[in-house]
């Protein structure tokens, strides 16, 4: 990649990390909030916020620690009389 938006595969944005961070309690909070509400419970609620902030906590981590690294690309291999090899 190159250009002026180009970034190093190597780092993350940390927008992502906190959008990643804001939308695991809010997800699994609303899955709590919506088996309480066919249960008549309360204790879902609290439940899938904390699941969901621990979830997006190990997920940010991980992808924090487990970067992609640059693989190397296989070249296109031609037939000998496509290079100009053949007379």
């Amino acid at each position: 990649m190159s250009g002026p938006g180009a970034q190093d595969p190597g780092i993350q944005d940390p927008w992502q990390a906190m959008s990643t961070l804001v939308a695991g309690p809010v997800a699994w909070g609303a899955i709590g909030f919506g088996v309480d509400a066919v249960t008549g419970s309360g204790a879902f609620v609290p439940i899938g916020l904390v699941v969901g902030f621990v979830a997006s906590l190990w997920f940010v981590w991980h992808q924090h620690t487990h970067a992609p690294t640059a693989r190397p690309t296989a070249r296109p291999t031609m037939p000998s009389d496509e290079r100009g090899d053949l007379p």
